[in-house]
């Protein structure tokens, strides 16, 4: 079943030191490992993407290689790139992608100053 996702939502921090192509990389492991990128779901055409994203083709050709390799799409030659299968290791890409987001929320709030227990106190009242 060949259908595309319905609203994409991709966001680029210019300004960040993260590498373009890694941001989009990561914001697509997102919504995989969400289910808001569902299994066998057609992702948008390299130049859809592109165009959506404001960025040149090759980076999203590049993405999505790297995506297929780690197993997270497939390609089918001439009709274009789909959500993979999930298995056992989305489980394990999520809490490597919980690590990941947690470490560099933590060096970002510890460089602004702020200690263990303010952080604490923080998260406590996000999740309440």
């Amino acid at each position: 079943m060949e259908t595309k996702p319905e609203n994409i939502e991709i966001k680029i921090d210019t300004k960040s030191k993260i590498p373009v192509y890694d941001q989009i990389k990561q914001e697509i492991k997102l919504l995989i490992a969400s289910g808001k990128l569902k299994e066998d779901e057609m992702m948008p055409s390299i130049r859809e993407l592109a165009s959506l994203l404001q960025i040149n083709q090759n980076t999203i050709v590049k993405v999505y290689y790297q995506l297929d390799q780690e197993g997270f799409l497939y390609s089918l030659k001439g009709k274009g790139y789909y959500v993979k299968k999930s298995n056992q290791d989305r489980t394990i890409d999520k809490h490597r992608m919980l690590d990941e987001l947690t470490n560099e929320f933590m060096e970002k709030v510890l460089k602004l100053g702020f200690s263990s227990e303010e952080i604490k106190d923080t998260i406590k009242k996000k999740l309440l």
